[in-house]
């Protein structure tokens, strides 16, 4: 669980603020991504920002994840075979003409 809790504290919640809102909301916003002691989100639904204490976050996340109901762990990390599959699909995918060098190279992980 220490490298999930590495990549949910290192993860950027930087945002791209489509809402409406005033400048001032928009420079408060900013203002506050600089407190390294809260996370700053869209809603899962809705245009809402979330704005929450990552202590709580983290304890929620954890809870979640420990949920033997819900999660199981794997019993090896399949990542990088992930990868390599779809790397192989698109290199195949660019030898059919579907798309371009720069393109495929773009894709490729």
């Amino acid at each position: 669980m220490d490298a999930l809790e590495r990549e949910i504290l290192t993860h950027d919640f930087d945002m791209t603020y489509q809402l409406y809102i005033t400048r001032d909301e928009q420079q408060t916003l900013q203002n506050l991504r600089d407190y390294d002691d809260i996370i700053i989100k869209q809603a899962d639904k809705g245009s809402a920002v979330v704005i929450i204490d990552k202590e709580a976050y983290l304890q929620v996340a954890m809870r979640q994840l420990n949920d033997s109901e819900i999660y199981q762990p794997l019993e090896k990390d399949s990542t990088r075979d992930m990868i390599n599959n779809v790397n192989q699909r698109i290199i195949e995918s660019h030898r059919k003409g579907n798309n371009d060098h720069e393109t495929k190279e773009y894709l490729l992980a």
